[in-house]
């Protein structure tokens, strides 16, 4: 059975650390699919993922937002990142092409707009929706779902 958290009224400070505390745990082959509409903060958290991953080895780079090119690599570290946004494609071949089906396998994927995904690896991904909170405007609810059948219990001792 995977493992639901909730979390209501976050603020940026909130998902940023969130971010950090599971950057710490991530290695090659796992995967974060990002949920969400536009400008609610798929982006910044991942940037924020990257981030530290990166600053955990030593390493200073840019992130930016895929969206334009759909694949950002970050590979100056022992497990590289892929930050992809897939919200333009359409067909699901596009994957191949742009070689993503392998890097799931060989590095860390973070992907925003993930609907065009299925099968194993999609239901062995981490899961996290981000929405705008009804309390108010700069505040987001946040569903995190990590499946049971691919990480053990060191997600588990993030303390949220």
């Amino acid at each position: 059975m995977d493992t639901k958290i909730i979390m209501k009224n976050c603020d940026k400070g909130y998902v940023q650390v969130l971010a950090e505390k599971i950057g710490k745990c991530l290695q090659v082959g796992d995967s974060i699919f990002l949920y969400g509409p536009v400008g609610a903060g798929k982006t910044f958290f991942a940037s924020h993922l990257i981030k530290e991953i990166l600053s955990a080895e030593g390493v200073g780079d840019v992130i930016t937002s895929p969206t334009f090119n759909l694949v950002n690599i970050y590979d100056q570290q022992a497990a590289p990142i892929w930050h992809v946004d897939l919200y333009r494609l359409r067909d699901p071949s596009d994957i191949n092409e742009i070689g993503l089906e392998q890097a799931f396998f060989e590095a860390i994927c973070l992907v925003e707009w993930p609907d065009i995904l299925a099968g194993e690896i999609a239901d062995r991904a981490i899961r996290l929706s981000i929405c705008n909170s009804e309390s108010a405007l700069n505040l987001r609810d946040l569903e995190l779902v990590i499946p049971k059948k691919n990480f053990n219990n060191k997600y588990f001792k993030i303390n949220i």
